[in-house]
């Protein structure tokens, strides 16, 4: 079986570049993955959610609509 990794907020933060505020802002209306509860007071994310996420995010230049 395969060992799933969690990911704490600080590297959340870091691979997806987002800051903390944007990231709950994208939680409430679920268009980012929820994270595990790992403990009374501690949260993490799968990695493999938070890769899928980073994904299917448009990606810049022709992606783009044109004006």
């Amino acid at each position: 079986m395969a060992t799933r990794r969690l990911l704490r907020l600080p590297a959340v933060l870091e691979k997806t570049g987002l800051r903390r505020s944007v990231l709950y802002a994208l939680m409430t209306p679920g268009e980012f993955p929820r994270p595990l509860r790992i403990g009374a007071r501690a949260v993490a994310w799968l990695e493999d959610e938070v890769d899928e996420w980073i994904r299917k995010r448009p990606r810049g230049g022709s992606e783009r609509p044109e004006r």
